[in-house]
């Protein structure tokens, strides 16, 4: 179940292991488990998909039947592409999931060849084909089906969404009047041209089915079982998308969007207006605003609350679930403590009861956690309410927070999905019913301003501990080090082509010191201009702006009409690194960044005659370099070719390597003369036969992680918002970073990096080598599109053993059958099965032959089985050993050897169908769920698995759509 829903998110194994171990205090299972189970998921998942697709091609060609077609059925269909970076097929030994060389090219014609050829299998025709402009498949389909169908044509037709998008640019390039738009210059008058259009996409299963319907076809394809429970979230969540789909198409709902769309342009040209009047920096002008306005309007007004009591009730998490099957998550030395509790409570009634059988009579979800009651059968006796999860003690009134919720929300913001999307991972992927929004989002609004006054002392200690640096160095008060600056926006493209202004609504700037080798995040700012409540209000007919224009707590701070300012942010760093009485001398940023300027101008206040001095982004520096050499006037024979598109291939790769060779040699350089110029200027004329290229690149993660690692700063996090890691759970966090810490070491060694331009030799020496054979292959032949065999380098796996060696080497590390006893640790268990572990436990030690009056069970043995545990008691008074027990459901296989737990397919199972891959899925388990997570092997293993079974109800299920 784990490894299942791992696949429906955007996280791995690796991220999955994390959110178990850190979030939710359970030591995850191993990488090598949840890879297998991964694998097995993916397996079924795609088997599961390739049957649903045939059954929905079969339901499409009734649909046919019935309105009078006749047979071969002919359908129009759209064609999309997306493409991804694949290696060899079938060139080694073992499983090759490509079926492209790297050298070909990725063909919309070939694919279009293939799709045809499937849906000709199934006695149907396609008659229109809806592509993009430059798309080929069409004519692929076309080809294919005129083998057996000489007389066939295909009509392409054009996608409105590409139309109307080549409608946008032939527009927005066409020479108007001067009049045509209102407006004084030339920026403005174009901004007006712009329109707002869009679209989502998802899996095809889940698109053709919806959530819930998807996933019960997925759960029975691998084997295993949807709680009543979790399959009720599941449902509430496909209400929730086809509500939303619905809505977002009615008249009223459009209407409002043309109306919202019409204010923001009055809005944003009234700002552009008025912005000549705000260019200068006035005191106090970046210092926080109290929130008073619209205080009146809730009093008036009781909507608001009305709508939150109804969501209260609607999704309270007091509820009680007795039969349901579902699995929770329990600490075990919690199981320990309801067993006595229930025995030696029993054994104290005054009715005497020698035979008893317990049974769970009552189960309270407290967010994440639960609570339970038992009673016995035969003599009617009821136990006392057990909590089976830590409780965080707060100074505040009411029932204290399970610590289980607060540290799944905080794994959540370390990843890229949200509470809508872990909500289903706990659903889906782990069977266990998750909390509901309202409770996740109190607990993340919390989290996040603990986490964000950690990460700002945190920030202040690493300056004070560069400032110690430049002292030891002899640099005097105030202190003044370099940074470099860059700013992220939440948009690829920062201009928009369907709405006014930016395409941004959130920036982050980051100052990176360049004093010390750790280069730590001293400074940030983050400027947002999305806000919930503003937006809400707004759609309930009120009239409010954002930030601080409304009751309540409003997350905007700059208004949606103003653009993200680097200028600004950099105002603000500048103040920041101020207040430590530290000065920048260098900013570092790239060409078109007003963050220096905006550092600059926040100094001057309080030091008139300092200057900060902007530097080129050396990576920017060489794109720029590239950009400028890809466009130069060369002369004709310059190159080589027989065509215009192959010379400009030549000069693209000839920039390509004026840049790497330039950043190669002035990085070699530098290290070499220690960073003097005057030593570097005199041997620049001899290095200008350098022939061997660089690659140099960077990555962005969060602040505190990135200062102080995963561990460390989980760590740091836990003991700041109030919960504990179990040394199991922390064990595997600790792997991590180490394993991130050997690669950054790894990736920087010149044998690595030797290899690294080795390879891109070569991939360019096959590249060139394929262009010049493909004019040979142009004409399609039968048997082109078959499958083949794996049977070349067969030989190699018997002479060279290191590739099972490295296997044998990560099982041993890997194991997923390790002990955990005396950890703190949350597991997922399933409660019938704790029920049984209950009497199994006491009847039992009934049973012997050693009368025991006053039991003390203990847990002796805790067994990790992937996702899933088994366990041993003992009694410490008569040394009693119980049997071992499971605490999960297993799915009956034919193969060999234990059958694998449904938990860890059904994991996968959901990771498919999320954004997130085995690597986060295992940072979740361990940081999220505090579960020690299967390793990335297991994991793999049955997500492969599981894919085969999703495509093959995939492709059944487009069968049924094609009969349709």
């Amino acid at each position: 179940m784990l490894v299942s829903a791992l696949q429906e998110t955007p996280i791995g194994i690796k991220r999955g292991r994390f959110l178990m171990a850190a979030g939710l205090n359970i030591p995850p299972p191993t990488k090598r488990t949840l890879q297998r189970h991964s694998n097995f998921v993916a397996n079924e998942i795609k088997e599961l998909n390739d049957n649903d697709m045939k059954k929905k091609l079969e339901t499409v060609k009734e649909v046919n039947r019935i309105r009078g077609v006749k047979e071969p059925s002919h359908i129009p269909v759209a064609i999309d592409t997306k493409g991804l970076n694949v290696t060899c097929p079938d060139g080694h030994a073992g499983t090759c999931t490509a079926n492209v060389k790297p050298t070909n090219p990725l063909s919309e014609y070939l694919m279009g060849k293939e799709i045809g050829l499937q849906i000709d299998r199934q006695n149907v025709l396609v008659k229109y084909a809806v592509t993009d402009g430059d798309g080929r498949g069409a004519e692929g389909i076309n080809d294919a089906l005129k083998v057996l169908h000489p007389l066939w044509k295909v009509e392409r037709q054009a996608d409105p969404i590409h139309l109307g998008r080549s409608q946008f640019r032939q527009s927005n390039s066409a020479n108007f009047s001067l009049n045509m738009f209102y407006g004084s210059t030339r920026e403005k008058k174009n901004k007006d041209r712009k329109n707002f259009e869009g679209r989502a996409s998802a899996i095809i299963h889940t698109l053709n089915n919806g959530i819930a319907n998807s996933w019960k076809q997925k759960a029975e394809c691998i084997g295993f079982k949807i709680s009543q429970g979790s399959f009720k979230h599941l449902e509430q969540m496909q209400r929730e998308c086809e509500r939303n789909k619905v809505y977002q198409n009615t008249p009223e709902r459009k209407k409002k969007n043309l109306q919202q769309t019409g204010q923001k342009i009055k809005d944003h040209v009234e700002e552009k207006e008025q912005s000549k009047f705000k260019d200068r920096y006035q005191k106090g002008q970046l210092d926080p605003k109290l929130n008073t306005a619209f205080v009146q309007s809730t009093k008036d007004d009781h909507s608001y609350g009305r709508v939150l009591k109804e969501e209260a009730k609607s999704e309270s998490h007091d509820e009680t679930h007795v039969t349901d099957e579902s699995y929770r998550v329990v600490k075990m030395n919690k199981v320990t403590l309801l067993l006595n509790v229930v025995v030696k409570f029993h054994n104290l009634q005054d009715i005497k009861c020698d035979n008893p059988n317990f049974e769970l009579t009552k189960l309270i979800k407290y967010g994440s956690c639960v609570k339970c009651i038992y009673k016995c059968t035969e003599c009617k006796f009821t136990s006392p309410c057990v909590n089976l999860f830590d409780e965080i003690k707060t100074p505040k009134r009411g029932p204290n927070p399970g610590e289980l919720t607060r540290m799944l929300v905080s794994a959540l913001q370390e990843t890229p999905i949200g509470i809508k999307r872990g909500r289903f991972l706990m659903a889906a992927g782990l069977n266990i019913p998750p909390p509901t929004k309202r409770t996740l989002q109190r607990h993340s609004n919390f989290v996040a301003n603990e986490i964000k006054e950690l990460n700002d002392n945190d920030m202040k200690k690493k300056l004070e501990t560069v400032k110690e640096v430049n002292r030891i160095r002899g640099v005097k008060e105030p202190s003044h080090i370099p940074v470099a600056i860059d700013t992220r926006y939440n948009s690829m493209h920062i201009v928009s082509t369907k709405k006014p202004g930016q395409n941004a609504s959130q920036a982050i700037s980051l100052a990176c010191e360049q004093v010390t080798d750790h280069k730590f995040i001293v400074a940030s700012v983050f400027h947002n201009k999305l806000c919930w409540t503003g937006s809400w209000l707004k759609g309930k007919g009120l009239n409010v702006t954002c930030p601080d224009g409304h009751a309540g707590t409003c997350t905007a701070n700059v208004k949606p009409t103003n653009p993200l300012s680097e200028y600004l942010m950099g105002k603000e760093i500048g103040l920041q690194i101020d207040r430590q009485n530290v000065l920048v001398k260098y900013a570092v940023t790239d060409g078109d960044g007003r963050g220096a300027e905006g550092i600059n101008d926040a100094l001057k206040v309080l030091h008139p005659l300092w200057k900060v001095e902007r530097q080129a982004d050396p990576i920017h520096l060489g794109r720029s370099q590239f950009r400028q050499s890809n466009s130069a006037n060369f002369s004709l024979n310059m190159f080589y070719g027989s065509t215009r598109e192959k010379k400009k291939q030549g000069q693209k790769v000839l920039s390509q390597d004026l840049k790497a060779r330039c950043s190669l040699v002035f990085n070699e350089m530098w290290k070499e003369n220690c960073g003097n110029l005057e030593k570097i200027k005199k041997c620049l004329p001899r290095v200008l036969d350098a022939t061997v290229r660089n690659f140099e690149g960077r990555a962005s993660a969060i602040i505190h992680t990135l200062n102080n690692g995963i561990a460390n700063s989980w760590k740091q996090k836990a003991e700041c918002i109030g919960f504990k890691i179990s040394q199991g759970s922390f064990k595997h966090l600790e792997q991590m970073q180490r394993e991130c810490e050997r690669n950054k070491v790894y990736q920087n060694t010149p044998e690595r990096k030797k290899k690294n331009l080795q390879q891109t030799g070569q991939k360019i020496k096959d590249h060139v080598e394929e262009k010049e054979q493909s004019k040979f292959k142009d004409r399609y032949q039968k048997g082109q599109l078959d499958p083949k065999l794996n049977t070349a380098f067969v030989q190699s796996t018997k002479d060279d053993h290191s590739y099972g060696r490295v296997l044998k080497e990560e099982a041993k590390s890997e194991s997923h059958d390790e002990t955990h006893v005396t950890d703190e640790s949350y597991r997922v268990v399933k409660m019938n099965k704790v029920t049984l572990l209950l009497n199994v436990v006491v009847k039992f030690h009934n049973l012997q032959d050693i009368k025991c009056d006053n039991p003390n069970f203990e847990l002796t043995k805790l067994i990790k089985y992937g996702s899933c545990v088994k366990c041993i008691y003992k009694c410490t008074e008569c040394k009693f050993t119980s049997p071992c027990v499971n605490l999960f459901d297993e799915i009956k296989t034919p193969k060999r050897g234990p059958n694998p737990g449904e938990l860890t397919r059904m994991l996968v199972s959901a990771l498919q169908e999320t954004p997130i891959g085995i690597k986060r899925g295992r940072f979740l388990m361990a940081a999220g769920l505090n579960i020690p997570p299967p390793t990335k092997r297991t994991l793999q293993r049955h997500s492969n698995f599981v894919a085969n079974e999703i495509k093959e109800l995939n492709d059944n299920d487009m069968k049924k759509n094609l009969k349709l």
